[in-house]
């Protein structure tokens, strides 16, 4: 009876380690897929956004910030800085050694309070909406990159009868015909000294920046790009729009926002940079964060390298991300198809993010029950539900991935775009393709975790069903063994 009693016993220990095994495997599996997700999330987003925007049809200054039914015209953002902890100066053996005598990216704990160690507080971004001194407002309209009238740059080099050109509208050279009585967008952009002879090719409206600086723009270059992408980068724009360049890369302020920022890593085409967007202007980075009030916050900042602002930053300019044109209906559809894509992906890796998060939290409680041997019955009972509550949302998730019609797209043929638009389209192919894997193996390994607890239950009623018997029969291991 003992045997048998042990070997129920050694079977529900061998479920319980197995159970464990399998759901820590789909959370491996979780995590690359969601990676794989993030990716194709972001890439889609870029593209999206870019449709989302609006052309700019005024730029003007005002140093009470943009007013009027106007928007700042640099959007851009200094990272801020995240909360520290200064221990220079302290030793102390209640602080962790690789903690003392210096400036830590964490929050202080009780030990480094009372050691002495000094709170530093977080600084929220701040945005870069000054260049030259001047604060620079557009005025745009509501029309996107869906809601304008384009004509395809390879079949006609002019807009139909009833339409007038006002220039090139994408990165494909796709033209923008508008109404005769509408007025055109801004399709030229010049900032040069004052004593530099102005520009008279068109007829220019200027204004007025800092160090004898004038900013120029028309709205008569019809050959010209329709401005809608303005980006300030310290140097050539990355390619991957979830980087930024840097002049100084892996040097970051320990603080920083994006202190991982290694600059423009990533590839696309075997380029880091993205050739799509045109310099019109540059100026140093101590001046820019100077003009945006951060001087005063900078100096507060324990041991900022002031080196760091050693460099130059440049306004970059890009037109809508382009997309070929065989008709109307067709292009649309097309694009339709990309956004509401884009949107599936962001909800289901969202979702994915929040079971991971959760999960995670959980199966810490598992690790000491495994390695501590827990004997809270309720509490073990309790974490073996969540991991099939885990099962069964993984479940869900990947039939979601895998029955959803957009998951399933060929975008290697899905090339209507410009070659680095086209590049990022058959990356995300490959990374959508790779994550139908990961679901398949996922939705099969949640499904037979969600069968697998039944029978753990069973065996273990079955061990407490046992074990109660014994004690009240009286048996014990010594009467059992004789």
């Amino acid at each position: 009876m003992l045997l048998e009693f042990n070997h129920n016993k050694n079977i529900y220990n061998t479920m319980e380690v197995f159970l464990g095994i399998s759901v820590l495997t789909s959370l491996i599996l979780s995590i690359i897929g969601f990676v794989e997700l993030y990716f194709s999330d972001n890439a889609l987003k870029d593209i999206t956004s870019s449709w989302d925007k609006h052309p700019i049809f005024e730029i003007f200054t005002n140093s009470q910030g943009c007013k009027d039914n106007s928007s700042p015209l640099l959007t851009d953002e200094w990272a801020g800085t995240v909360e520290g902890c200064d221990c220079r100066g302290i030793w102390d053996d209640d602080i962790p050694w690789n903690s003392q005598n210096r400036l830590n990216r964490d929050r202080c704990d009780y030990n480094m309070t009372y050691a002495g160690c000094r709170v530093i507080p977080r600084n929220d971004p701040v945005p870069l909406n000054v260049w030259r001194s001047s604060f620079l407002c557009a005025k745009t309209r509501r029309e996107s990159y869906l809601d304008l009238h384009r004509t395809s740059a390879r079949s006609n080099k002019y807009c139909p009868n009833g339409l007038k050109q006002c220039g090139k509208l994408d990165t494909l050279g796709n033209l923008l015909c508008i109404p005769l009585e509408d007025t055109c967008p801004i399709n030229k952009i010049v900032i040069q000294p004052e004593s530099k002879e102005p520009p008279s090719d068109f007829k220019y409206k200027d204004l007025n920046l800092a160090d004898k600086f004038k900013l120029y723009y028309t709205n008569e270059a019809i050959q010209e790009k329709i401005l809608v992408h303005i980006k300030i980068s310290e140097g050539d724009v990355c390619v991957d729009s979830n980087q930024h360049n840097t002049k100084f890369p892996g040097k970051s302020y320990i603080l920083d926002g994006d202190y991982n920022n290694l600059g423009c890593t990533n590839k696309i085409r075997n380029s880091e940079y993205d050739n799509r967007y045109e310099m019109i202007d540059t100026y140093p980075k101590q001046q820019v964060y100077f003009d945006n009030g951060l001087k005063y916050l900078i100096g507060k900042l324990p041991e900022y390298p002031l080196s760091n602002l050693n460099a130059d930053l440049s306004i970059y300019l890009r037109p809508y991300i382009g997309w070929k044109i065989y008709s109307s209906s067709s292009s649309d559809e097309d694009l339709g198809i990309v956004k509401t894509l884009s949107l599936t992906v962001s909800h289901i890796s969202t979702l994915k993010l929040i079971n991971m998060i959760f999960f995670i939290i959980i199966f810490m409680f598992f690790f000491f029950q495994v390695f501590f041997k827990w004997e809270n019955k309720g509490c073990l009972n309790l974490l073996e539900l969540i991991f099939v509550c885990f099962a069964i949302v993984n479940c869900i998730l990947s039939y979601m991935c895998l029955s959803n019609n957009e998951f399933s797209i060929d975008f290697k043929e899905f090339s209507e775009g410009d070659g680095i638009t086209n590049a990022i389209f058959e990356e995300i192919g490959l990374k959508l393709l790779s994550s139908r894997g990961k679901d398949k193996a996922l939705f099969i390994l949640s499904l037979f975790n969600i069968f697998l607890y039944p029978l753990f239950l069973v065996v273990q009623l079955y061990n407490k069903k046992k074990s109660s018997s014994s004690y009240f029969t009286g048996t014990d291991s010594y009467s059992m063994k004789e």
